[in-house]
């Protein structure tokens, strides 16, 4: 398969999975296809980094967004992908949502205070509160103690 016909498939399966998410694309050439751009509820994100070429590009595109987030695991800190991520206002209202987040993840939030909710392997939380403020991006750290079952080492080959 194709670049395009990649890029096509991945859009038409946002698509079909519907949802609040209203758009979302790979990063075109030169970048990594699993390095994701979308927008959801007006919030634009990216997320990707599962590996050190694409942590490498991840870093240098997640400058611009407001909430810039590392998912962490093990004694070893290696990277964790497939968190839940949900992001909900002082209101309790949530503001934004992905599956699938990390293992870096940015996002573009207006200035507020939010409560970062993640998990890991469906039981795994961890909660945080965060005040966005304008031209401050934010960065957190979330980490969780090795999965069950799995040998210290990260995701990054």
């Amino acid at each position: 398969m194709n670049y395009k016909s990649k890029l096509v498939f991945t859009a038409i399966t946002v698509v079909a999975l519907g949802g609040s998410i209203s758009a979302a694309l790979a990063v075109g050439p030169g970048g990594s296809t699993n390095i994701v751009r979308g927008s959801q509820n007006g919030h634009a994100y990216l997320n990707g980094g599962i590996n050190q070429e694409q942590a490498t590009e991840m870093l240098q595109r997640i400058k611009p967004y407001d909430l810039r987030l590392t998912f962490q695991q093990g004694k070893d800190n290696s990277d964790a992908a497939g968190v839940d991520l949900r992001i909900v206002d002082t209101e309790g209202s949530e503001v934004f949502s992905l599956t699938g987040a990390g293992p870096l993840t940015g996002v573009d939030l207006p200035p507020g205070n939010y409560r970062i909710i993640a998990g890991l392997d469906g039981v795994k939380q961890r909660t945080e509160f965060v005040a966005v403020k304008p031209g401050k991006p934010v960065h957190l750290r979330l980490h969780w103690p090795k999965r069950e079952g799995e040998a210290e080492g990260g995701l990054r080959g």
